[in-house]
């Protein structure tokens, strides 16, 4: 009698350490599927946000100097003479760099082939490092057909 009653403790205690190890692993699996999916979930969001301040940001950094480069484009800006001594061509170029605080220099070409590189020198680095006057607030080069810069 003593024995059957060692044993029967001992299989009540076996079959609830099993109760007990597989309720821990469900809950342990199940938490580990929750835990996933909830991390997924907020990923996904903040991957979503992040692109969306992403696109935001460059469409407002961006279209300021898109929608000035579109006007240049349609009006007769580019097919001025003496662009380079004109008062109001240098005035324009100042504009577009102080209206499009992001842009650094831009390219104009013409149907002859010439062209012209625009360089923003608004700060001592760059007058240093292209050697120019210390009020030079804009750099020109003008590209001839023949290969020649002015």
């Amino acid at each position: 009698m003593f024995r059957f009653r060692r044993s029967l403790q001992f299989h009540i205690g076996c079959i609830f350490s099993v109760v007990v190890f597989f309720l821990s692993t469900l809950l342990i699996v199940t938490n580990y599927q929750n835990t996933k999916s909830l991390t997924y979930e907020r990923i996904q969001k903040e991957t979503q946000q992040s692109a969306e301040i992403i696109d935001l940001t460059f469409e407002n950094k961006t279209l300021p100097l898109f929608i000035t480069l579109n006007t240049l484009a349609e009006s007769n800006f580019g097919t001025l003479t003496n662009y380079p001594s004109e008062k109001t061509w240098l005035k324009t170029i100042k504009n577009i760099f102080d209206s499009n605080q992001e842009a650094m220099s831009f390219y104009l070409g013409f149907e002859n082939e010439r062209s012209i590189f625009y360089r923003r020198l608004d700060s001592q680095v760059l007058r240093n490092r292209y050697n120019a006057p210390q009020t030079t607030i804009i750099m020109l080069e003008v590209n001839q057909i023949d290969g020649k810069q002015e």
